[in-house]
């Protein structure tokens, strides 16, 4: 048997072993200046989807662009996914 918890989080912060990682209430962001071009390395899961996602967007493109890195966003999940 698997542990769906542990499933989800290690699909949803693996990317720590190889990047910097800034918590924020609605979600992770990763991020490596030194490899720019990944998508990998360079990304934000939202794991709050009850925040304000207009606020959320406009943080996460002001954080990545500061950084000059292109924003990506992936959902960390969907509703009721693990049961």
């Amino acid at each position: 048997m698997f542990n769906i918890e542990k499933i989800y989080e290690y699909e949803n912060s693996f990317p720590k072993d190889f990047t910097m990682l800034k918590r924020k209430p609605y979600g992770n962001l990763f991020y490596n200046t030194k490899n720019p071009e990944s998508h990998d390395s360079n990304h934000c899961i939202i794991t709050n989807l009850n925040a304000d996602l207009d606020e959320v967007i406009k943080d996460i493109k002001t954080f990545y662009e500061e950084k000059g890195l292109t924003p990506r966003i992936f959902q960390g999940f969907l509703e009721n996914e693990t049961e």
